[in-house]
């Protein structure tokens, strides 16, 4: 509580004209990043019988959400970060908790229109200078500072709740395993409402970093702004890896300032982190970790000789458990003890699928140890496929199936079976100029998989629908394709 996040910041830098943030090529130093976060606390003190309760935020990425996070931390506002694009629906669910909604002026009445019985403002006014004095600034005195909504994708969307000191103790964490003592650049290109977005806002400010921040991502733009601002530490999410080795065997050269590679392989194909590998195998920082539990582990660029699989060894400030629900197999469900989880609702705080022993986070991934305690991940536990009682990792045959050059991207989900319960297929985005070869991919599959992990199905599409992190939408997927059921190897569709 007691404005943490604004008093550590201006603590260090109040007189500090160095650059803080940079956006669309304008150039904010961390005396004019403080200055103008002053004048939004301001202007949102005079509206405060609107901030006891939460504050809904649905803005596109700014320099001015940016003022918005600072003087929010300043009031000590609670604040319920969401996309600028959420569904009616969606925001109906959530607005109960809420009396004030901040948008980008040009949503503004859009906005108004739906939603009658509430208040806004548009951050454009919010950033205006008012000359008229204010006795004393809003102090609310709430510990909640950011809540997100989890993506949904292990089932149905959880709270996530982070406090100031969780989010200055996760930048804290980044620059104890990770940063060097020299001053870094950072790039931003998340949407500033997810947990990766946030993460790279707080970890670059409040370790006197700079940060490059983009509207939205762009792979040429954030290319083009990698050489322009000379950006030394890079956060990729698997997508923007798929698109990294598409610009390397290109032989572009804009990574030449680039110090330091942070990323989650795990999703990735093992052709395209060999080629990652081999570009960056000095600088490449393979991570696990979840929104709700920060940073696992960390396999450093020293350790890729002998464990180029793994995802690396516990961090200290971190305990892992494994729950294992057969004794036949090596792998369980990853479940974690860390100072930097964040919080949960009462209803979910009770809630077995969340917690392993009441302390351990249940993070829906399965994963193993080897005998020198480095950790590797296996699957999403959602994603696995028993058919005849025998367990399939998906991730086994994307990446046998990603090694066809047909074949640019790939999942697989398990679907009813008649005999054996359930049985894999496989949904392929193919390069169209290489179709004709489909017969020949399928048949050379069948040197490379088991009998029991060959899919029983391929069905090829134009592209794949990816999330907002850049993993394919297996959900999505399998409510398409939950009424198909395969009988004696052949598939039907009951609509």
């Amino acid at each position: 509580m007691n404005s943490k996040i604004f008093k550590k910041l201006y603590k260090k830098n109040f007189k500090n004209t160095e650059t803080a943030l940079i956006f669309e090529n304008k150039k904010i130093s961390f005396l004019q990043l403080i200055s103008k976060s002053k004048i939004v606390a301001e202007n949102l003190s005079r509206k405060n019988n609107l901030l006891k309760t939460r504050v809904i935020v649905a803005l596109e990425n700014s320099e001015k959400y940016v003022y918005l996070l600072i003087a929010a931390s300043k009031l000590n506002l609670s604040l319920i970060l969401v996309s600028p694009d959420i569904k009616n629906n969606d925001l109906n669910k959530i607005k109960k908790n809420a009396k004030l909604i901040i948008v980008d002026k040009k949503n503004l009445k859009n906005y108004k229109f739906f939603f009658k019985k509430i208040a806004f403002f548009s951050i454009e006014d919010l950033i205006k200078k008012n000359n008229k004095k204010i006795k004393k600034l809003a102090n609310l005195k709430k510990d909640d500072f950011i809540i997100n909504f989890s993506s949904g994708s292990t089932g149905e969307p959880k709270e996530i709740i982070y406090t100031q000191q969780l989010k200055i103790e996760r930048a804290r964490q980044l620059k104890l395993n990770i940063l060097d003592k020299k001053k870094n650049i950072f790039i931003n290109y998340a949407p500033i409402y997810h947990s990766l977005g946030q993460r790279l806002v707080f970890s670059s400010l409040l370790n006197s970093n700079t940060l490059v921040l983009m509207r939205k991502f762009n792979f040429f733009e954030w290319e083009k702004s990698i050489e322009k601002y000379k950006v030394s530490i890079l956060f990729p999410i698997s997508s923007h890896l798929n698109l990294l080795v598409n610009s390397l065997l290109r032989k572009k050269n804009c990574y030449i300032s680039v110090q330091k590679i942070v990323a989650s392989s795990s999703q990735i194909s093992l052709k395209t982190k060999n080629i990652i590998l081999n570009k960056f195998k000095n600088i490449f920082y393979d991570t696990y970790g979840t929104a709700e539990v920060a940073f696992v582990s960390i396999l450093k660029p020293g350790d890729y000789k002998l464990k180029k699989n793994s995802v690396g060894q516990i961090l200290k400030d971190v305990k892992v458990n494994l729950l294992k629900f057969s004794k036949k197999n090596k792998y369980g469900e990853i479940c974690c003890k860390t100072k930097l989880l964040s919080k949960f609702s009462k209803k979910e705080k009770n809630n077995k699928n969340i917690f392993y022993k009441k302390t351990f986070f249940r993070t829906g991934d399965l994963g193993y140890f080897d005998k020198k305690k480095y950790l590797y991940f296996v699957s999403r536990s959602k994603d696995i496929i028993i058919k005849s009682g025998l367990n399939i990792i998906p991730k086994t045959i994307e990446d046998k199936i990603l090694e066809d050059k047909l074949i640019k991207k790939c999942a697989v989900i398990g679907v009813k079976d008649e005999i054996f319960g359930e049985t894999p297929i496989a949904i392929c985005e193919i390069i169209k100029s290489k179709s004709s070869l489909i017969n020949k991919f399928e048949t050379n599959l069948l040197f490379k998989l088991s009998k029991h992990q060959m899919p029983t199905k391929f069905i090829y599409v134009n592209s794949l629908k990816f999330l907002s992190t850049g993993k394919i939408d297996k959900v999505f997927y399998k409510k398409k394709y939950s009424k198909m059921i395969i009988n004696k190897g052949k598939a039907k569709l009951f609509i």
